[in-house]
């Protein structure tokens, strides 16, 4: 399925949340009884996936996308249902659709190695255009936290593109 479809899916289910590593909790989502998945057009891939504060030996790696308003509002509006079925609050959900300088990023996780490593995602990513399949695998409840549990499986890279500098960069004349 598209993004664009994520809004309307019926029969969107989360199972009983179970303790996890670390305090955390998770529960499973499943739409119309099968494992949620959706394809995104993505603009422009603006970093090389990465870890925070990590070794640089790392498989588990984030990985921003820029997309349009349009996948964004879908996801957003696929998190609120998650949100209701779950029973969570608002004021710690981290959504993973931000706005960000005029635009909207997508914020997921990458297998870059191990068992299951995402198709496609060998080599430099940054900087290409993208079509992205990522399998919705849950949701995650923390202390201070909680979120959708979204992994990239597949990539399918375009072209590479350079995006129009942030405002601050234009005000200055770049």
């Amino acid at each position: 399925m598209h993004t664009s479809e994520l809004a309307n899916l019926s029969n969107v289910q989360v199972s009983a949340l179970k303790d996890g590593k670390l305090g955390m909790k998770f529960g499973n989502i499943r739409g119309e009884g099968h494992p949620v998945h959706f394809k995104i057009d993505c603009l422009h891939i603006p970093f090389e996936p990465s870890v925070y504060n990590g070794t640089g030996v790392e498989l588990r790696k984030g990985v921003l996308f820029d997309i349009c308003e349009a996948d964004a509002v879908a996801l957003l509006a696929f998190e609120e249902k998650v949100k209701q079925l779950a029973g969570l609050s608002s004021d710690k959900w981290n959504s993973c659709a931000r706005p960000h300088d005029g635009g909207w990023r997508l914020k997921a996780k990458i297998n870059t190695g191990g068992e299951r490593p995402c198709l496609g995602a060998s080599g430099s990513v940054r900087g290409h255009a993208a079509l992205a399949a990522v399998s919705v695998n849950g949701v995650y409840v923390q202390r201070q936290a909680s979120g959708l549990v979204l992994d990239v499986v597949a990539l399918r890279l375009g072209a590479k593109v350079e995006p129009d500098p942030p405002g601050w960069m234009k005000s200055l004349g770049f």
